[in-house]
Protein backbone atom coordinates (compact mmCIF):
# COMPACT_ATOMS: atom_id res chain seq x y z
CA UNK A 1 0.00 0.00 0.00
CA UNK A 2 2.99 1.77 -0.59
CA UNK A 3 3.05 2.95 3.54
CA UNK A 4 6.43 0.40 4.35
CA UNK A 5 9.56 -1.03 2.14
CA UNK A 6 11.17 -3.89 3.25
CA UNK A 7 14.70 -4.65 2.84
CA UNK A 8 16.75 -7.41 3.20
CA UNK A 9 20.87 -7.88 3.62
CA UNK A 10 24.16 -9.92 4.57
CA UNK A 11 22.76 -9.20 8.64
CA UNK A 12 20.81 -12.17 8.20
CA UNK A 13 17.50 -10.33 8.68
CA UNK A 14 14.57 -8.80 7.20
CA UNK A 15 13.70 -5.22 7.90
CA UNK A 16 10.49 -3.21 7.45
CA UNK A 17 10.58 0.14 6.99
CA UNK A 18 7.77 3.63 7.82
CA UNK A 19 8.51 4.97 4.34
CA UNK A 20 7.19 8.85 5.20
CA UNK A 21 9.22 8.90 8.47
CA UNK A 22 12.48 6.56 7.18
CA UNK A 23 12.02 4.83 10.63
CA UNK A 24 12.80 0.79 11.15
CA UNK A 25 9.56 -0.84 12.09
CA UNK A 26 10.82 -4.23 12.41
CA UNK A 27 13.19 -6.51 12.38
CA UNK A 28 12.61 -10.20 11.27
CA UNK A 29 15.68 -12.12 12.24
CA UNK A 30 15.38 -15.92 11.25
CA UNK A 31 18.03 -16.74 8.71
CA UNK A 32 20.93 -18.21 9.35
CA UNK A 33 22.73 -16.80 6.69
CA UNK A 34 21.94 -13.62 4.28
CA UNK A 35 19.06 -12.79 3.17
CA UNK A 36 19.09 -12.50 -0.58
CA UNK A 37 15.56 -11.91 -2.01
CA UNK A 38 12.40 -10.14 -0.40
CA UNK A 39 8.83 -8.94 -2.14
CA UNK A 40 5.70 -8.25 -1.09
CA UNK A 41 2.73 -10.48 -2.33
CA UNK A 42 0.20 -7.84 -3.64
CA UNK A 43 -0.76 -4.93 -1.67
CA UNK A 44 -0.65 -6.79 1.52
CA UNK A 45 1.16 -7.03 4.94
CA UNK A 46 2.92 -10.55 3.59
CA UNK A 47 5.98 -10.62 2.21
CA UNK A 48 7.86 -13.47 0.36
CA UNK A 49 11.82 -14.05 0.78
CA UNK A 50 14.97 -15.84 0.32
CA UNK A 51 18.00 -16.56 1.68
CA UNK A 52 22.18 -18.14 1.12
CA UNK A 53 20.30 -21.42 4.21
CA UNK A 54 18.56 -22.25 1.27
CA UNK A 55 15.30 -21.96 2.37
CA UNK A 56 11.84 -19.29 0.76
CA UNK A 57 9.75 -18.28 3.57
CA UNK A 58 6.64 -16.11 3.42
CA UNK A 59 6.43 -13.67 6.83
CA UNK A 60 3.67 -11.46 7.80
CA UNK A 61 5.27 -7.38 7.76
CA UNK A 62 2.60 -6.47 10.20
CA UNK A 63 4.09 -9.01 13.16
CA UNK A 64 6.79 -10.52 12.09
CA UNK A 65 5.79 -14.23 12.28
CA UNK A 66 7.20 -16.68 9.30
CA UNK A 67 3.97 -18.71 8.37
CA UNK A 68 5.14 -20.74 5.87
CA UNK A 69 8.35 -22.20 4.86
CA UNK A 70 9.49 -23.88 1.25
CA UNK A 71 12.07 -26.22 1.55
CA UNK A 72 13.90 -28.56 -1.10
CA UNK A 73 16.94 -26.42 -2.28
CA UNK A 74 19.92 -27.44 -2.00
CA UNK A 75 21.94 -23.73 -1.53
CA UNK A 76 21.82 -20.57 -1.94
CA UNK A 77 18.43 -19.06 -3.18
CA UNK A 78 19.04 -15.94 -5.37
CA UNK A 79 15.47 -15.04 -6.16
CA UNK A 80 11.84 -15.89 -4.90
CA UNK A 81 8.52 -14.80 -6.22
CA UNK A 82 4.81 -15.49 -5.06
CA UNK A 83 1.16 -14.85 -7.22
CA UNK A 84 -0.52 -12.64 -5.53
CA UNK A 85 -2.95 -14.78 -4.19
CA UNK A 86 0.27 -16.87 -2.91
CA UNK A 87 -1.11 -20.03 -5.20
CA UNK A 88 2.44 -20.59 -6.78
CA UNK A 89 5.52 -19.62 -5.56
CA UNK A 90 9.16 -20.16 -7.59
CA UNK A 91 12.15 -19.88 -6.72
CA UNK A 92 15.87 -20.39 -8.05
CA UNK A 93 19.31 -20.76 -6.55
CA UNK A 94 23.00 -21.78 -6.74
CA UNK A 95 21.86 -25.45 -7.50
CA UNK A 96 20.85 -24.57 -10.55
CA UNK A 97 17.25 -26.13 -9.94
CA UNK A 98 13.94 -24.18 -10.34
CA UNK A 99 11.28 -25.16 -8.18
CA UNK A 100 7.56 -24.19 -8.09
CA UNK A 101 5.55 -25.02 -4.82
CA UNK A 102 1.98 -24.74 -4.06
CA UNK A 103 1.68 -21.58 -1.84
CA UNK A 104 -1.18 -22.62 0.26
CA UNK A 105 0.54 -26.09 1.29
CA UNK A 106 4.08 -25.66 0.67
CA UNK A 107 4.27 -29.15 -1.32
CA UNK A 108 6.75 -29.01 -4.37
CA UNK A 109 4.61 -28.99 -7.55
CA UNK A 110 7.65 -29.35 -10.01
CA UNK A 111 11.61 -28.50 -10.46
CA UNK A 112 13.62 -27.74 -13.48
CA UNK A 113 16.69 -29.30 -13.51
Amino acid sequence: DGSRVASAGADNAIKIWNVETGEQRRTISNYSKQVTAIHFVGVGDNIISAGGDASVKFHNSGNGGNYRTFGGAQDYVYGALSTRDEGLVIAAGEDGVVRVWNGKNGQEVVKFE
